[in-house]
């Protein structure tokens, strides 16, 4: 009852907000009108463009912070936070800390992205920074898949509702186990490794096992496409732990190529370059 409270006043003060974008944005037109007018009726030039660039920017912005002020006046309100916040002299332990979600800058970036890519491109939300059932769900019904790290978030990502094939099953370290339950479920399996490849061989080969047909099952290499700008994060060089290390050519790439060529039911592969900073150029260069 509370939470349903809260998000109605929520709502509410999104809803004035928006009004009030509304309000300024009819002002700022009328400003800009008059002053073209003005502009024309001396022979001058008009050169609010570049300004009402900024103002459109600024305006984007203003939006964004009046959402969460609204969010925060209506959590107060509410008393989510308790006595403390709302009492200077409360200690620190008093004064709660809490985590506040923009959901309509989340599914704007979804949408975002969904548009750059087309219908075709199936994107995968990563469940370790979208773990909320809610986003989840929604992330689901607007047509993504769910990137899973661990065992953990795979059977979170099947409970919220993904369709096994939706949900991409990446981790450096999987166990036997956690290998098996993935295949049975039908999960598309990336392989992180060649260790790993020979977990997978094993289960595949055993006579206990069958294997569903198309089963999407990957192969997750670094393209070894160098750091970003961000070096800290850069994991698409030779020290990064993520995917097998496939150079241009060589004894390597050879092993690596020979393994993979072993095993028909490989029938994916990701390429994983980081997301370190990494600019078009690298992340191109990687695919080719």
């Amino acid at each position: 009852g509370e939470w349903r409270e809260f998000a109605a006043t929520r709502r509410r003060r999104r809803r004035q907000a928006s009004d009030d974008d509304d309000d300024d944005a009819g002002r700022t037109a009328d400003r800009g009108e008059h002053k073209t007018r003005e502009a024309r009726a001396s022979g001058g030039s008009d050169s609010s463009g570049g300004g009402g660039t900024a103002r459109d920017g600024g305006m984007a912005s203003s939006t964004a912070a009046a959402r969460r002020a609204a969010a925060v006046a209506a959590a107060a309100e509410q008393g989510l936070f308790g006595a403390g916040v709302m009492n200077a002299a409360a200690s620190a332990e008093d004064k709660p800390m809490a985590i506040f979600f923009d959901a309509d800058a989340w599914e704007e970036n979804l949408g975002r992205a969904r548009a750059a890519f087309g219908e075709h491109f199936v994107h995968a939300c990563a469940v370790k920074t979208n773990p909320l059932s809610y986003f989840l769900r929604h992330a689901k019904e607007l047509g993504h898949g769910a990137e899973c790290a661990s065992l953990g978030e795979v059977l979170h990502a099947l409970s919220c509702g993904f369709e096994p094939r939706n949900i991409v099953y990446d981790s450096p370290c999987k166990t036997f186990a956690e290998i098996r339950m993935a295949l049975q479920e039908g999960v598309h399996l990336n392989i992180d490794n060649l260790q790993e490849l020979e977990r997978v061989s094993a289960i595949v080969g055993s006579d206990d096992f069958e294997l569903s047909e198309g089963a999407p099952i990957g192969i997750r290499v670094n393209p070894l496409v160098g750091a970003g700008t961000i070096a800290a994060f850069s994991v698409s060089t030779g020290k990064s732990k993520f995917g097998v290390p496939l150079p241009k050519e060589g004894t390597e790439r050879n092993i690596v190529l020979d393994a993979v060529v072993a095993c028909p039911w490989i029938n994916c592969v990701h390429v994983h370059t980081g997301s370190g900073g990494m600019g078009l150029d690298q992340l191109v260069s990687g695919i080719r």
